[in-house]
């Protein structure tokens, strides 16, 4: 019964993670096609032109910049919430709750 607890709470502690990172790409997903949209309409269509282009290096490390500025802003229950979910995984695999991959 004591595993199936510690299970759980892993399990939720992991779901937790994946949900907030899968809203923080989304966020990013999303800033990235507004700006595209913006670039569209401003350039008279330009990006039309050049459907193959690659996603714009100094846009992906302005994206990261501003995302780890509203990490920083985001104060002590964010971080304390990302701290408890690795403290729990740290602690599943101190516990052998996983199995020995080597």
């Amino acid at each position: 019964m004591q595993k199936w607890i510690v299970g759980v709470a892993i399990a939720g502690a992991i779901c937790c993670l994946l949900i907030y990172v899968g809203l923080s790409l989304t966020a990013i997903i999303l800033a990235f096609r507004k700006a595209r949209a913006e670039e569209e309409q401003a350039g008279g269509g330009t990006a039309k032109d050049n459907k193959a282009a690659l996603v714009d290096p100094a846009a992906v490390i302005e994206a990261i910049g501003k995302l780890v500025e509203a990490l920083a802003k985001a104060g002590p229950v964010l971080w304390a919430l990302i701290g408890s979910m690795l403290f729990l995984l740290i602690a599943a695999f101190a516990a052998g709750l996983f199995p020995k991959v080597l």
